[in-house]
């Protein structure tokens, strides 16, 4: 454990795909959307999935700050969803900084973590990781609001 955590390189290659708009630190999420940008986004695949084969590397993402990239991602869905419930009654959307909002999802990197967050799906041992997350903040009903809104589909385009 001690030795992915005092790992320079990993901490400042798990920095960069983090995503958290009040801090500044979503590096990753501010890139502008083009072809070119993609290549992070496959070495974002290649890197969680062998923190995820490994058991350091399994308890990096569950524990250090930097390795919290998909908690965080489940945290930006339910303020998408939350805000979206809350617009509704005089609420502004824009007054919060949002990963996933319209702007961001079609013109930067941020519509990519719902890549990541599907490739990662994909792999058993992703899937295991994913599941304590998914049910401890009860993100599925979320997920079927968000993909029952027309005016979401922003999301997945």
């Amino acid at each position: 454990v001690e030795g992915l955590r005092n790992h320079k390189f990993i901490r400042r290659l798990c920095g960069f795909y983090r995503c958290d708009l009040t801090e500044g630190k979503a590096f990753f999420a501010a890139l502008s959307w083009q072809h070119s940008n993609m290549r992070y986004l496959r070495c974002a695949c290649q890197l969680f999935t062998h923190l995820l084969h490994c058991e350091e590397g399994l308890h990096y993402l569950n524990s250090d700050r930097r390795g919290l990239v998909f908690q965080n991602l489940v945290k930006e869905i339910v303020k998408l969803v939350n805000g979206k419930i809350k617009r509704s009654s005089s609420w502004s959307l824009e007054s919060q900084a949002l990963i996933f909002d319209t702007r961001t999802c079609r013109e930067t990197m941020a519509r990519e973590f719902i890549s990541l967050l599907g490739f990662i799906s994909t792999i058993p041992t992703g899937r295991k990781f994913l599941e304590p997350i998914l049910t401890a903040k009860d993100v599925e009903p979320s997920l079927l609001q968000l993909g029952g809104c027309p005016q979401y589909d922003f999301l997945s385009r």
